[in-house]
C-alpha cells in the first residue's frame, strides 16, 4: 500500500469478530512462507501499552505489534473509478504483452520518473506497448479484440505486479479495467490493483525511433551462440577487473557484473559480425559469428549488458540485430516473434 499502488485480495476465511487492522506485511510473509497448507489463525490481544495481533499456525506463533489503520486512507477517485464501465481483458494476453518489456528494460538514473513505465496505446482493436528509456526503446504490437480504445501509463511498479501475480493467485483469466483521467482499477478474481497513472500528454513520439524499411538490412544469429559470446567477453573482463554486485535502477534483481566490463565495438561485414570486448577502453578479446548479411560494412558500439539483457528475454532460437547507420542505434528483433521490437542507443561515436 501507498500513496501510488494498492493491491486488495480477498482470502477465505471464517470470522469470529469482525474489525480492521494492519500488521507489517513483510513480517508477516517472512512468518507464513513454508507453513504449509494448514489453516492459520488471527487473533487480536490487548495489552497494557498497545495491541497485539498473534498469528498462529503449524509452523508456530509469533506476535505483530498493530500498525495505526488510519493511515490507510480512502484512495483519491477510487468510487468514481468503481462507477466506471469496466473493460474485459484476458489476463494472459495482458501478461504476454506486458512482460518482454518489462523484462528487457533497464532504466537509469538520468530516466525521469514519469518515463519509468509502459505505455498502452490501442485504437481500433489494434495497438502497442511501449517503454522507452534514454538509451532503450521497446515496443510489442498485439491485436487487442475487444478493445476500442485504451490509452494509459503504467508505471514500473505496477506491470511488475500484473507480470509477476500466477494464475493459482487470482484464479480467473479475465479482469475488468476501469481507468480514469489518472488512475486505473484491475480486477481479476480476488485481486484487486489500483494505481496511480503516469502522464501521456507530453510523451515524446517513439516511431521515429523505428527503423524504416530503406534502412541497412539486418544480419540473423542463432540467439544461444550470440549469448555464449556474450558470456566469454563477460568472463575475459571479469579476469581483469572481477566482479561487482548490482541492482538495476528499477529495482531488478541482483546481478554480479564484470567491473571494468565496457561497450561492445560491433562491425557488420559480409556473412558475418565480430564483436570486440573492451575493458577501460582495451581490447580484452574479438569473437566473430557467421551469418547472412549483405549489406555494407557498418559499425556500432553498444552495451554488452543491455544486449545479454534483451537476448535473455526474448527466449526464440533466433535474432535478428540491424544497424540504422554508420555508428548508430541497434534494432534487435526476431522473425519467431515478429511483434517485438528493441532498439538500443549506442554508447560512443567517437
Amino acid at each position: 500500500w501507498c500513496d501510488e499502488l494498492r493491491i486488495s485480495i480477498d482470502v477465505p476465511s471464517v470470522v469470529h469478530e469482525g474489525g480492521r487492522f494492519a500488521i507489517p506485511a513483510k513480517l508477516m510473509r517472512e512468518f507464513l512462507y513454508g507453513a504449509g497448507p494448514e489453516n492459520a489463525e488471527l487473533r487480536r490481544v490487548s495489552t497494557r501499552h498497545r495491541q497485539l495481533i498473534r498469528i498462529s499456525c503449524g509452523k508456530g506463533l509469533r506476535e505483530f505489534y498493530e500498525q495505526p489503520s488510519d493511515a490507510f486512507s480512502d484512495l483519491e477517485g477510487e468510487e468514481e473509478l468503481n462507477d466506471l464501465p469496466p473493460l474485459s481483458v484476458n489476463v494472459s494476453w495482458l501478461q504476454q504483452s506486458l512482460f518482454i518489456l518489462h523484462r528487457a528494460m533497464e532504466w537509469t538514473r538520468q530516466d525521469p520518473e514519469w518515463k519509468r513505465g509502459v505505455l498502452i496505446d490501442i485504437h481500433d482493436e489494434t495497438g502497442g506497448f511501449v517503454a522507452m528509456s534514454r538509451t532503450q526503446l521497446a515496443v510489442t504490437h498485439r491485436c487487442a479484440h475487444g478493445i476500442e480504445n485504451l490509452r494509459a501509463m503504467i508505471p514500473t511498479e505496477t506491470v511488475a505486479i500484473l507480470v509477476d501475480t500466477p494464475m493459482s493467485n487470482r484464479r480467473t483469466d479475465n479482469a475488468a479495467i476501469r481507468k480514469g483521467s489518472s488512475a486505473i482499477l484491475i480486477s481479476a478474481g480476488p485481486i484487486e490493483i489500483y494505481s496511480k497513472l503516469l502522464g501521456v500528454d507530453n510523451y515524446p513520439d517513439w516511431a521515429p525511433r523505428l527503423p524504416s524499411r530503406q534502412a541497412n538490412p539486418p544480419i540473423r544469429l542463432n540467439r544461444k551462440d550470440l549469448l555464449e559470446v556474450i558470456g566469454r567477453m563477460c568472463v575475459a573482463a571479469s579476469l581483469t577487473q572481477g566482479f561487482r554486485l548490482r541492482r538495476g535502477y528499477d529495482a531488478g534483481p541482483l546481478e554480479f557484473r564484470p567491473a571494468g566490463l565496457g561497450p561492445a565495438v560491433c562491425t557488420l561485414q559480409t556473412n558475418s559480425i565480430t564483436f570486440e570486448c573492451r575493458v577501460h577502453n582495451e581490447i580484452e578479446s574479438v569473437e566473430t559469428i557467421a551469418g547472412p548479411y549483405d549489406g555494407a560494412p557498418i559499425k556500432g558500439i553498444y552495451s554488452v549488458w543491455q544486449l545479454r539483457r534483451v537476448l535473455n528475454t526474448m527466449r526464440t532460437p533466433s535474432v535478428s540485430l540491424q544497424f540504422v547507420e554508420e555508428m548508430g542505434p541497434c534494432v534487435i528483433s526476431s522473425e519467431d516473434s515478429p511483434d517485438f521490437q528493441c532498439v538500443l542507443s549506442p554508447i560512443w561515436s567517437s
